[in-house]
């Protein structure tokens, strides 16, 4: 993965996930805004495990 997917698939869970949890909890949907940041934490956990995977083959 190079720096600017990594950047890319950073700004994306931003972007998408973290957003739509702003938006939740402006809203005051309290289990819409734990999912979005459940799903956010997920997809940046992944993104750490390539990462790391692709250090130890380095």
């Amino acid at each position: 993965m190079t720096k600017a997917q990594l950047a890319a698939e950073i700004r994306k869970v931003v972007e998408m996930q973290l957003d739509d949890c702003e938006r939740a909890i402006k809203a005051g949907t309290k289990s819409i805004a734990l999912f979005e940041l459940e799903d956010a934490a997920k997809r940046l956990k992944r993104i750490a495990a390539l990462l790391e995977s692709s250090r130890q083959a380095a």
